[in-house]
C-alpha cells in the first residue's frame, strides 16, 4: 500500500529534478542494472549515487542484487514511486 498523499506530497516537495529524472527512466523500464540507469540518466557518478541514495531512503525505489552476480545491483520504481509521480509539478 503506498504512502498517504500527505506524505507523498511531503516528499515530493524535497525532490530535485534528478530524481525525479531517475524515476520517470525507471518508470518506462521494469527494472535497470545501476549503471544501465547511471548511463540513462546521463548523471556524473557521485551525483547519481547521491540521487538514488535520496529515493531509495525515500521508500521510492526497490534495490535487488542479481542472483547470478551479487556485484550486479537491478533498481525498479516502487509502488510508492508510481504513486508519487503525480505530485511531479
Amino acid at each position: 500500500m503506498p504512502f498517504p498523499s500527505d506524505v507523498l506530497l511531503a516528499i515530493s516537495k524535497r525532490m530535485t529534478d534528478s530524481s525525479w529524472e531517475i524515476l520517470q527512466i525507471l518508470k518506462s523500464k521494469e527494472s535497470l542494472a545501476i549503471l544501465d540507469l547511471m548511463a540513462l540518466s546521463q548523471l556524473k557518478q557521485s551525483k547519481f549515487s547521491a540521487e538514488l541514495a535520496r529515493l531509495d531512503g525515500a521508500a521510492l525505489i526497490e534495490q535487488q542484487k542479481d542472483p547470478k552476480d551479487n556485484r550486479r545491483i537491478f533498481v525498479s520504481i516502487n509502488e510508492n514511486g508510481l504513486a508519487i509521480m503525480s505530485y511531479r509539478s
